[in-house]
């Protein structure tokens, strides 16, 4: 049982560090608890989700086709070369690493730099 605390734990807070989550699904994916618990947190803290087809011609369905809707996804499961869906991930990547800094950098601006006075000798 120690395991599986370790394990969600890790996951919990891969998706709190992350700035976009990327989500390689398979039917397999779909069947994993742990797998799901991730996708739904990662969606609870409104953290920006890709999909990306790991599995040729499946389609998901339940919680997981709930999830996806109608969002584009990248085919990585063969059906195109690699190569090219690698550089449509790293420029999706991009963008929302791109409004991660902006809000960033916008949340620094708009708050107040606090100074403690007394711990200065």
């Amino acid at each position: 049982m120690m395991y599986e605390t370790d394990v969600m734990e890790g996951m919990a807070k891969a998706v709190e560090n992350s700035y976009v989550v990327c989500i390689l699904y398979s039917k397999s994916y779909k069947e994993s608890l742990h797998t799901k618990c991730e996708a739904q947190y990662a969606y609870h803290e409104k953290k920006p989700i890709l999909f990306l087809r790991a599995q040729r011609g499946y389609v998901p369905d339940g919680w997981l086709g709930f999830m996806m809707g109608t969002r584009l996804y990248i085919d990585i499961s063969g059906k195109y070369p690699f190569e090219d869906k690698f550089i449509e991930l790293c420029k999706r990547i991009d963008v929302y690493k791109k409004q991660s800094i902006d809000q960033l950098s916008n949340h620094c601006q708009n708050k107040p730099i606090e100074v403690n006075t007394n711990s200065i000798a």
